[in-house]
């Protein structure tokens, strides 16, 4: 067996035996009745929340885009969005969304370093405004009994990130020439210093980092009212600014490779969050599996795309000058 496939195997164990382990401690029953009775509006306008995250997200892409030099057209990088939506759920491990982005993004004729710095940065704000939220959260939500661990958690994240974002606002040296000049390093050499030449030009462009960032929060803004919205549909009650920071978090933990899709993950960081402020096992499990459903329902919209237009033709685009 390949390491591929042994990686793969782990991840799918790992999902299974993560949700095996809350099935067989809940009222499944219960769970699917809470699902059965779910108010349709409220998730209907739970998805449309989750339409307009992912039309600011794009906004935000294409400003990163555009201080490289590209101007794409905004609905095939919305397509892309939703197509690496549907191959984070399709493929293993939690970048495989965003590396599948990067892959079309090349065969639309943008050069592969510039398509993977921007996906970079773009990643990069989102985790910091994760953490942002995170933090804002904890302080501004009920107290909880793990509060102090997760503020911990939360600050290093922030720090964490705002310092890498720094950095690239900090126009960072060529990492090329930190490497030998020796012929078996030349590639490595020639590849980073590409990178690199891609990641110092958002040095010139910081008022864009800045807006990605603010972008970055509201796409968060939006996906937490979405679960919101959610959780209104399956008769969870907690504290909005408690959802901001469970929403932050679980959205960290979900990145962890450890899992197929973030399944089990991302249900077990649900459960045990929302215990926090009481809410029953059974309802917690309910609420996670309405948000898989949502983002099921945004992978169907980029399999759909995926099919219609395999080869995303962007066609001619406007380059500009750095």
């Amino acid at each position: 067996m390949t390491r591929e496939r042994l990686w793969l195997v782990l991840k799918l164990t790992v999902s299974l035996a993560l949700l095996g382990l809350l099935l067989s401690r809940v009222d499944r029953a219960q769970v699917a009745a809470l699902l059965l009775e779910a108010n349709p509006m409220l998730l209907g306008l739970a998805f449309a929340a989750t339409v307009a995250a992912w039309l600011l997200n794009t906004y935000k892409w294409r400003q990163l885009l555009r201080a490289l030099g590209h101007q794409l057209p905004y609905r095939h990088l919305l397509a892309l969005n939703y197509i690496g939506v549907f191959y984070s759920l399709v493929l293993p491990g939690q970048v495989s969304g965003e590396v599948m982005k990067g892959l079309r993004l090349t065969q639309s004729g943008c050069p592969a370093a510039h398509g993977a710095v921007s996906i970079g940065v773009d990643r990069l704000t989102g985790v910091l405004a994760l953490g942002v939220l995170g933090l804002a959260g904890l302080l501004a939500a009920p107290q909880i009994d793990v509060s102090r661990p997760l503020l911990w958690f939360a600050a290093a994240v922030t720090g964490l990130s705002a310092g890498a974002l720094l950095f690239v606002a900090a126009r960072p040296p060529r990492m090329g020439g930190w490497f030998p000049r020796a012929r078996p390093f030349s590639y490595v050499r020639s590849l980073l210093s590409t990178l690199w030449q891609a990641l110092a030009a958002y040095g010139n462009a910081r008022s864009v980092l800045l807006r990605a960032l603010v972008l970055a929060v509201g796409f968060q803004v939006l996906v937490t009212f979405s679960n919101y919205l959610a959780a209104l549909a399956v008769g969870v009650e907690v504290p909005f600014m408690g959802l901001v920071w469970i929403v932050a978090l679980v959205s960290l933990v979900h990145m962890l490779p450890v899992s197929f899709a973030g399944l089990g993950v991302r249900e077990g960081a649900y459960v045990f969050f929302l215990s926090q402020y009481g809410v029953p096992l059974a309802s917690g499990l309910s609420l996670s599996l309405a948000i898989f459903g949502l983002i099921l329902l945004q992978g169907v919209v980029g399999g759909a795309l995926e099919v219609l237009s395999p080869k995303l033709a962007l066609g001619s685009y406007e380059r500009q000058k750095l």
